[in-house]
């Protein structure tokens, strides 16, 4: 679900993706090119350059939106499990007292094992029964549920802003919990690897394209043929969050660097920038384009999706397979029931009729023995 949602914010392939705006982007710097000294191109690319950041700012924001909602789900999923705890705990304690004679409580024991199934959606979990039917659970290889008594698990958030997120400790302790199976994994592999991955990918997009554009633009001149050693996007704002168009820029589009020469009609560096964004493979160690990286960025997410989807697929058929042989053991086989229902009906009309023969005969003889002679 959360990878469908990351591939939902790229919106690829669609006329406002960031994709799509980044060819647009590309052509308003040629559109400059062939005519260098028109206003309505440098203001068309002045709004092209807006359209940008805002898309950079806005999948940024989505995805950090994103892991703040799964620490939220995190912390949401603390709270079941140690409800789960708890209530398991207690079940341990009527188990006990209930099966001091010879009885068995199975209700309860059921009631606790669908407990422990439920838990088992969440972390990896381990059990051992012990001699007066309490049942202890660990997560990982520390005790969660101790006969009647469990030890909560805390969250705790650490670090500040939106970097604040939630790690996982035993109560009152600074010892962390790793978790290897389970929901709880999956939200901690998305929050802390996955969306992480994908925010140091547009950065490092956007940070490459500001910095490389700002190198090639201060070696130009402007309209006037005189200024130069401007940068196009403001240098201190790089980010996929942060990234901006320089403000003098933005004030003036005559401070457009399209000259080499500073002689009129030269659009030789806006060509130059044209071929940063398109041509040159300054992405990957200089093995990629711009488009080629983002197209690679697309991709991955793409194969990540499908790679879920097959192993929630593969994975709901072995949880069916080990269910049905696990109902085979413990549960109750309607085959069986129905062989045991015909087994005692049969046995039912046996019995039936040797009660009728005997009756029968018990009357013959009441009659005879009432007959003189």
């Amino acid at each position: 679900r959360t990878l469908v949602q990351i591939e939902s914010y790229l919106n690829e392939p669609n006329d406002s993706s960031l994709g799509q705006i980044l060819n647009d982007f590309w052509s308003a710097w040629q559109d400059l090119a062939g005519n260098p000294e028109a206003s309505n191109t440098r203001e068309a690319l002045v709004q092209q350059t807006h359209l940008l950041t805002n898309a950079f700012h806005q999948a940024h924001s989505q995805l950090t939106q994103l892991k703040q909602s799964i620490d939220v789900d995190i912390k949401s999923r603390l709270q079941q499990i140690n409800n789960i705890g708890m209530e398991i705990a207690d079940l341990n304690k009527q188990i006990a007292y209930a099966e001091l004679g010879s009885n068995q409580a199975n209700d309860l024991r059921d009631r606790r094992n669908m407990l422990i199934d439920q838990l088992s959606q969440y972390v990896d979990v381990r059990t051992r029964e012990d001699s007066v039917g309490r049942v202890n659970v660990y997560i990982g290889s520390m005790g969660f549920v101790d006969g009647a008594d469990y030890i909560p698990l805390e969250g705790r958030m650490v670090g500040t802003g939106n970097s604040a997120q939630t790690e996982v400790v035993w109560d009152k302790t600074d010892i962390q919990i790793g978790f290897f199976n389970g929901e709880m994994k999956a939200l901690f592999e998305m929050r802390d690897e996955v969306i992480p991955d994908r925010i140091d990918d547009l950065n490092t997009l956007s940070r490459t394209i500001a910095e490389q554009i700002n190198s090639q633009h201060s070696t130009g001149y402007a309209l006037d043929g005189v200024t130069t050693g401007l940068n196009f996007f403001d240098p201190f704002l790089t980010d996929a969050d942060q990234i901006e168009l320089n403000f003098e820029v933005e004030n003036d589009p005559n401070l457009i660097a399209v000259s080499q020469s500073g002689a009129p009609g030269d659009g030789s560096n806006a060509l130059a920038i044209a071929d940063i964004l398109k041509v040159n493979r300054i992405m990957n160690n200089g093995t990629a384009t711009i488009e080629e990286f983002y197209s690679s960025m697309v991709g991955t997410i793409g194969i990540q999706v499908k790679e879920a989807n097959n192993q929630t697929e593969n994975y709901g058929l072995l949880i069916e397979q080990i269910e049905n042989s696990r109902q085979s053991v413990q549960g109750v086989s309607l085959d069986e029931e129905m062989a045991n229902l015909v087994k005692f009906q049969h046995a039912y009309e046996a019995a039936a009729r040797v009660i009728t023969f005997m009756d029968n005969a018990l009357g013959v003889v009441v009659s005879g023995m009432g007959v003189t002679r």
